[in-house]
């Protein structure tokens, strides 16, 4: 997910100063408006509330005090309505104003509040001199929150106009929801226009017919034992399993009761931190749900809302292997704890879903890399320089699921075998990929991905892999792109393919994965797929097939994170910028220069400075045509400066015909008559 972030007001003059003014102020209008006069109670509160200052009304409260309020529309009343003043209004001809003497305006509070709601609000300001000011959400009750919004998310005509998104916790059980705006200091600031749009999130929610609604109903035992393990979790800062961490529960799925067992899932206390706990559950068999019998469920959150959906709908459609994944209404015990995704396990169903013979299905063992965090935590050190210092990669074996059941399986144990002998290849380097994976569906899986930025899943120990007993070879499976805050960069380049240098750099698990790319057969493909996915409209045209299922599922996640928007736009100008990076730029790409001439032949040495290695095919005497084709394309990877490789050439040779692998534009470079004031060129 993309988050944009706010502009500053042009003129503002508090600098750091701002937030910190403001939020002292803010405190002090939070307790400043609990005295303030309110509307009448409400059965119902509103839906909509729509106040453009223009109406006011007086009333008398019993003690004989008179105030003003605001009145909007549907009679709705805000206090502050004494604030009304017409020397300067948006739209009609007045609004509220704010100044040394008048700190509060507008101010709605709903009381009839229910866990899940949403609310989206808006006012409009104008600033006069140097006012701090912002729109405040303040709930109180069990759960409290405050948000202060002071930067605009839009200007027009000298007016910014403020918005803040919240929505009710799932856990909530009693208090109310406060909106205001307030201004701090010195200066003049006018507001108008103020709306405030709420939907409930559960009703909203029921509208969508295709959503599955689970309920998992836990005993009170259960709970406290996963709660006691939230709790252990998050005082360590690391989530460790076992089998014993498993509780007896039952799902409901509306219409049939099946027997699981359910525990906590995910790594880091984010999963668990919110009400909305992260699960695994495992259906007891004969039984499954949705052909599944075992799943994950954690916010959407979790996965950057509609990233993860849309990466996994992506590489399905292209044949690539993924977890099925998609969105759930869960409640436990009878308590709604809102919109969940789902994501399949990695069993046998995995692969039979997508027409694959059963095999192994492995990852490498992380408990190594989880022991180091965990270390770093209890004595503070730097995790990130423990591991590079002892290489938890090269040390972790690779293993199956199921591990157990695997080995036991006549018919899987001779593939479990060759599988891991595949998987210690990929690990040390030590095979070109084409010996190892299926390369067309490697190449289309490592181009989604580039597109898509899903690279939280390119993290070693998040790599998936199926053994095809069929052919004999690896598939990789689309898995975890994306965290909560969307693409996770973590890449020293700006796609997986670019800078791949011989020799290697990086770390060691970088290393396995950029070993892949110097086998010229897969670099074809990988390039092959990647012009493809990114040639104009191609985007657009996949957003436009999937706008069906993108639309309906955004509304879901909408109902409850109302100011999620997918960016599809983002991904045609990624791919836009990718194909822009990718193609060959001319007489830039390569250094040729002459090296030597024993006897009647050319020793040349190559320098490829483009970010992708580039295949010669062919030398000429002129630039305009080849005279003459190489026994076989010569591959060149990048290479870093001072980096050279040498070929033989015929005498008469003036330039080499070049091309990207996987594409079919060939080009020219001419070769220097000089050489390398200081040559390296590795063996």
């Amino acid at each position: 997910m993309i988050i944009k972030q706010p502009v500053p007001r042009a003129g503002a003059r508090w600098g750091y100063l701002l937030p910190i003014a403001l939020l002292l102020a803010g405190l002090g209008a939070l307790l400043a408006q609990k005295d303030l006069p309110q509307a009448r109670p409400q059965v119902d509160d509103p839906g909509l509330i729509r106040c453009s200052a223009e109406a006011i009304v007086r009333d008398t409260l019993p003690d004989g005090q008179v105030v003003t309020f605001f009145v909007d529309p549907e009679g709705a009343r805000l206090p502050n309505g004494h604030t009304q003043s017409a020397e300067q209004a948006r739209t009609g001809q007045f609004a509220c104003k704010l100044d040394s003497t008048q700190r509060f305006g507008m101010t709605y509070v709903f009381q009839d509040l229910k866990p899940g709601d949403r609310f989206l609000a808006h006012v409009w300001r104008y600033v006069r001199g140097s006012m701090p000011t912002a729109l405040v959400v303040n709930l109180s009750g069990n759960r409290e929150h405050y948000a202060q919004i002071e930067r605009p998310d839009t200007t027009a005509e000298g007016w910014e106009r403020l918005s803040v998104a919240f929505a009710v916790p799932f856990d909530y059980e009693t208090g109310e929801l406060r909106f205001y705006v307030f201004g701090y200091g010195g200066g003049e600031a006018y507001f108008d226009d103020m709306t405030i749009r709420r939907e409930r999130v559960l009703d909203s929610l029921a509208a969508y017919e295709e959503v599955p609604l689970l309920n998992l109903r836990i005993p009170e035992a259960g709970m406290q034992q996963l709660d006691a393990k939230r709790r252990e979790a998050i005082a360590r800062g690391l989530l460790t399993q076992g089998e014993d961490d498993w509780v007896k529960a039952r799902l409901d799925t509306g219409g049939n009761e099946l027997p699981v067992r359910v525990r906590l899932k995910g790594d880091l206390p984010d999963h668990f931190l919110t009400p909305k706990w992260s699960f695994r559950v495992r259906v007891k068999a004969p039984h499954a749900w949705e052909r599944m019998v075992t799943f994950s469920l954690h916010t959407p959150l979790a996965r950057g809302h509609l990233d993860e959906w849309f990466y996994h709908a992506w590489l399905r459609r292209e044949g690539v292997l993924s977890p099925r994944y998609d969105f759930v209404q869960l409640s436990i015990n009878g308590e709604p704890r809102g919109l969940y995704a789902y994501e399949e396990h990695f069993e046998k169903q995995l692969v039979e879903s997508a027409a694959r013979r059963e095999g192994p299905i492995l990852k490498f063992d992380e408990a190594g890399v989880w022991a180091l965090r965990q270390r770093a935590s209890d004595y503070d050190l730097d995790w990130g320089e423990m591991e590079r210092l002892n290489e938890s990669y090269r040390q972790a074996p690779a293993q199956p699921f199921g591990e157990e059941k695997t080995a036991a399986n006549p018919a899987l144990r001779p593939q479990l075998d060759l599988a891991l002998e595949l998987m210690h290849q990929f690990q040390t380097a030590s095979a070109p990929a084409s010996d190892l994976f299926e390369l067309d569906l490697l190449a289309r899986f490592f181009a989604i991905t580039d597109i898509t930025r899903a690279y939280h899943g390119l993290i070693w120990h998040n790599l998936r892999f199926y053994y095809n007993p069929v052919l004999g070879k690896l598939e990789p499976i689309g898995f975890d792109g994306f965290t909560e805050t969307g693409a996770f960069e973590w890449l020293p380049r700006p796609f997986m393919g670019a800078r791949i240098s011989d020799p290697l750099q990086g770390a060691p698990a970088e290393q396995s994965l950029m070993h892949l790319f110097l086998d010229p057969a897969f670099a074809q493909r990988y390039y092959q797929y990647l012009l493809t996915y990114t040639r104009p409209g191609y985007m657009e045209d996949l957003l436009l097939e999937m706008a069906p299922g993108l639309q309906r599922r955004e509304a879901l996640i909408r109902a409850e994170f109302p100011g999620y928007r997918f960016e599809g736009q983002a991904l045609v100008q990624r791919a836009a910028n990718l194909r822009r990076l990718i193609l060959p730029y001319g007489a830039y790409d390569m250094e040729v220069l002459t090296e030597s001439k024993p006897g009647d032949s050319l020793r040349v040495a190559l320098r490829n400075r483009h970010l992708c290695p580039l295949e010669i095919t062919a030398w000429g005497r002129s630039a305009q045509s080849p005279s003459e084709a190489l026994a076989e394309p010569y591959f060149l990877p990048s290479q870093p400066a001072g980096y050279y490789r040498s070929l033989s050439l015929p005498l008469e040779a003036r330039y080499l015909f070049y091309q990207l692998p996987g594409h079919d534009s060939l080009l020219s470079v001419r070769i220097q008559p000089y050489g390398p004031a200081a040559p390296q060129v590795p063996a």
